[in-house]
């Protein structure tokens, strides 16, 4: 089973390697809002894929309805507080953040009265610590979006790289996520939970690095940085998931599983909003220039230490509780 989280959190890494890559290519032709209709029509046909993908003889352990109530008012929330990162009006963007908070806030409440639901009611081990899990994903995946949104601009920007060059560049991480993903898959039970820790240890210290040398001129340097980014996700994220599916009972695993990866959506989009309003803060919208690039990096990549910091400090508890978990579980069998 932790072979085949690897593989599945290794999806999301070549994904990242890959966006970048053809972003740049399409960045250096002139036409960069070509790629927007690519990756548009790229999510048609996996739409349509999708029936044949899925066998239909796959059991249901329970059957229910779409929570469609549920699914728009995150929509709206992670859209809000997307937008509020391009807005240049700082009343509207504390608007839009103030709506988008709400708007989550208001489909966890639907969630947890409505029948039909997008989150798990509970873990099977009413002893595991559900919300620190969460709060990893969250936070460490808000922790590593600048470097993706920004990076390639900064590098073009201080080094003179062109659009796919930047892009190789910032695909380290992603190519460093997916190897120390693979790299890790056999560990033993006992190492895994160190594993989680170290992994986030390992965000906290890219994006400190990140933050540091972007407005520098130390391009191996940021190279490394970006590098250990992406292993603190290889190193952790698969055992994580593999502990909240585990979690679950059979009723609950497809609501639990599919929970991750919109924890992670809304960690991203917050993410990328709070770097958006710094950036913009700083100049970004106006062009870069020698003046305003340091205080750029420090605000759009800056912003990352606290999320990363609090990804670390929830992964010390998730893996600490669970040990706990796992004795007060054999304690009732």
């Amino acid at each position: 089973m932790p072979r085949v989280f690897a593989i599945l959190t290794s999806i999301w890494g070549i994904a990242t390697f890959a966006g970048p890559l053809v972003g740049g290519l399409f960045a250096d032709a002139g036409a960069w809002r070509g790629v927007f209709w690519l990756f548009g029509g790229q999510a048609l046909l996996f739409a349509a894929a999708t029936p044949l993908l899925i066998p239909r003889g796959t059991a249901v352990a329970q059957r229910s309805r779409l929570p469609v109530r549920t699914l728009l008012l995150v929509a709206a929330g992670i859209a809000c507080i997307a937008s509020a990162g391009v807005t240049k009006s700082v009343a509207v963007t504390a608007l839009l953040i103030v709506a988008g908070l709400a708007l989550l806030a208001a489909a966890l409440a639907a969630d947890r009265a409505g029948t039909n639901r997008l989150l798990p009611r509970r873990a099977a081990d009413p002893a595991f610590p559900l919300g620190a899990a969460w709060l990893t994903y969250f936070a460490t995946t808000a922790a590593g979006v600048a470097f993706s949104l920004y990076g390639p601009a900064l590098l073009q920007h201080n080094f003179g790289l062109s659009g796919l060059e930047a892009g190789y560049l910032v695909a380290i991480e992603a190519l460093a996520w997916t190897v120390a993903a693979l790299l890790v898959s056999g560990s033993a039970e006992p190492r895994r939970g160190r594993l989680i820790v170290t992994g986030a240890a390992a965000i906290l210290a890219g994006a400190t690095a990140l933050t540091l040398l972007m407005a520098g001129q130390h391009l191996v340097a940021i190279g490394v940085a970006g590098a250990v980014l992406g292993a603190g996700y290889g190193l952790s994220y698969a055992f994580i998931g593999q502990r909240v599916i585990g979690s679950f009972g059979e009723a609950e695993r497809t609501r639990g599983s599919s929970a991750i990866g919109a924890v992670r959506n809304a960690g991203a989009a917050t993410g990328a909003a709070l770097a958006g309003i710094a950036a913009n803060a700083a100049g970004f919208g106006r062009g870069l220039d020698a003046d305003n690039i340091p205080l750029i990096a420090w605000g759009a990549f800056g912003i990352a230490i606290p999320f990363a910091l609090a990804g670390l400090v929830a992964a010390i508890r998730l893996v600490r509780a669970v040990p706990v978990a796992a004795s007060a579980a054999e304690k009732k069998s």
